[in-house]
């Protein structure tokens, strides 16, 4: 039991910030199968289909009647 033999341990982050956002983010576009990009299609798509619809409605004559 002669010598001390205790060597002292630093501790270091397991995540940062940026890699806890990572996998969170990662997680999040498994599980839910959506993302970000996915969203802003479907918020496309919808705007482009009332502007379509509303173009149309405007411009275009209205059927013929027979």
């Amino acid at each position: 039991m002669g010598s001390d033999t205790n060597v002292p341990k630093v501790r270091q982050k397991l995540y940062g910030k940026v890699d806890l956002m990572a996998s969170i983010g990662g997680l999040l576009g498994l599980t839910l199968g959506f993302s970000i990009l996915s969203a802003f299609e479907i918020l496309y798509l919808l705007t482009l289909r009332i502007c379509c619809k509303r173009f149309r409605k405007w411009h275009l004559p209205p059927p013929a009647t027979k």
